[in-house]
């Protein structure tokens, strides 16, 4: 599954603008980020003339291992992301590419996004007090 949208409409001229509200099941277990519940992405691509602006939100839950008690728990994911699309290789790597046919995919800044968003150390709960005692004798 991706997300790849195409954006054929938006190059006949500069400031012309596209919404986007897809949902797709997807996961990335090889990141370790296991997605349960399916991915939510809703913003607008808007041509900005030198490149194409993704801004919008993206939603999902991740299933994850409590740090403290190892309990498995569901975690809401939640961000705002500002991507930028072009042809043109970018000389930073800090722009996307846009596909030959006119689409852009945004499976990769849904993975690299929601990745930042798991914490280093998931607790849980706020008040989870890790392996009590007398589960480990």
């Amino acid at each position: 599954m991706s997300f790849k949208i195409d954006i054929t409409p938006l190059l006949k001229n500069v400031g012309l603008a596209i919404a986007v509200d897809e949902t797709e099941k997807i996961s990335f277990p090889e990141d370790n980020l296991v997605l349960v519940a399916p991915v939510k992405v809703k913003g607008e691509i808007t041509n900005t003339g030198s490149s194409l602006l993704f801004l919008g939100k993206i939603a999902s839950r991740a299933r994850l291992n409590c740090g403290r008690c190892g309990k498995e728990f569901d975690l809401p994911l939640g961000v705002k992301i500002e991507e930028e699309y072009s042809r043109d290789r970018s000389k930073d790597g800090t722009t996307f590419r846009v596909a030959g046919d006119n689409t852009i995919d945004l499976t990769e800044i849904v993975r690299q996004d929601l990745l930042t968003e798991i914490p280093i150390q998931p607790l849980c709960d706020k008040k989870c007090k890790g392996v009590s005692k007398d589960a480990s004798s």
